[in-house]
């Protein structure tokens, strides 16, 4: 919650290095090429949502073309999973 400290030990602490590798080896978003295949991929948490915009390069890699991250309103928390990832 937001006033609580986050609990800090060697699992958090491998887990922030894990995500700082990840986001620096992160594509850059590309511009959309016809006709390659879009991907959306949306997840929501308790007071966050994300989605990230994709599209095909080939068979087996996604190019990053767009995300989006916002905190959702206090009158969204109680949404049912399925529908805070479908806003």
């Amino acid at each position: 919650h937001k006033n609580k400290p986050l609990p800090w030990n060697p699992s958090t602490g491998r887990a922030f290095t894990t995500f700082k590798q990840a986001f620096k080896s992160c594509s850059i978003p590309i511009h959309t090429v016809q006709p390659r295949l879009f991907i959306t991929e949306a997840s929501a948490f308790d007071f966050v949502q994300g989605t990230v915009l994709q599209q095909s390069e080939d068979k087996r890699k996604l190019q990053l073309v767009a995300l989006h991250s916002c905190q959702l309103e206090s009158t969204k928390f109680n949404y049912e999973i399925d529908n805070r990832e479908t806003l």
